[in-house]
């Protein structure tokens, strides 16, 4: 089964180091086919991806212009819209397969993952209420960093949704939540159920079998920060007890993403973004 990731050149800047890690325990611990849907100029972290085996995707945004043209508010980021709305675009670039996995590049991978059978447009796993601790899994609404995705019904779905999405302003209303808003409206009522295995987040504690640990919120470039007792930059302030509810499950699964953190990543993504952020640790 194909894996798709999605990101744009500040993605690779700000995010490269979770991309090492996620390629690097998807090669090792599953049978995946990673694919990198990629928009902005080669470099040389882009070599290293596709020398072990990542296929790049070269490929801007449908809607970009829509993206470009939109007017400019507060909380409204251009650029990282270009970036997430990326995996809505899979549909177009998938020609093969009718199922693929899609993950955020902020996870890693445990064990390997099975194609499930999909009648719906997509499968995907409850999201949380982080308000209190410990956070509460609601039906409510679903989190889009995993989705298996249904890439026929998807396909003929496209148009539908990228007018949807112009016509909504993108959905950035105060959760910020993007891509992921717009696939609630519309998908909420006629997606598969998704166990919470396939994308544990570390603040819901330690999972007795997690395929897939998504650093959802919490980066690993936050906690050495939170380890001092310091505010991370780029961690709003609520978002900390999260990791002081958790840390012995932080703790856990960031020894295993320091694992994947290989020296030759790091050294290609520091060669093609000098001021990236990541961490030996």
């Amino acid at each position: 089964m194909k894996w798709y990731t999605c990101c744009n050149e500040e993605g690779l800047r700000h995010g490269g180091a979770w991309l090492v890690a996620a390629v690097q325990s998807c090669l090792r611990n599953t049978s995946l086919s990673p694919h990198l849907v990629y928009s902005g100029r080669d470099n040389a972290f882009l070599d290293y991806l596709a020398s072990i085996g990542v296929k790049i995707v070269r490929h801007r945004l449908s809607f970009a212009d829509d993206i470009d043209k939109a007017p400019l508010r507060p909380g409204f980021d251009k650029v990282w819209a270009n970036g997430t709305f990326l995996r809505f675009d899979i549909p177009l670039i998938e020609q093969d397969d009718e199922v693929v996995l899609y993950t955020d590049t902020d996870v890693i991978f445990l064990d390997d993952i099975e194609c499930p059978a999909l009648t719906v447009p997509l499968a995907a796993a409850n999201e949380y209420i982080i308000a209190d601790l410990p956070p509460q899994e609601t039906n409510e609404a679903f989190n889009a960093g995993v989705l298996f995705l249904n890439i026929p019904v998807l396909r003929r779905l496209h148009t539908m949704m990228i007018r949807f999405t112009v016509a909504d302003d993108f959905e950035n209303g105060s959760l910020g939540w993007y891509d992921q808003s717009v696939l609630n409206v519309l998908f909420r009522e006629f997606r598969a159920p998704l166990a919470q295995e396939f994308n544990w987040r570390p603040f819901a504690g330690v999972s007795s079998s997690p395929r897939i640990v998504h650093f959802h919120l919490v980066k690993p470039t936050h906690v050495p920060a939170l380890e001092r007792n310091e505010q991370p930059p780029g961690l709003p302030a609520p978002y900390r007890h999260l990791y002081e509810g958790a840390r012995q499950a932080y703790a856990k699964y960031l020894q295993d993403y320091y694992s994947h953190l290989v020296p030759e990543g790091l050294a290609a993504l520091s060669s093609a973004f000098p001021d990236s952020a990541h961490t030996n640790a």
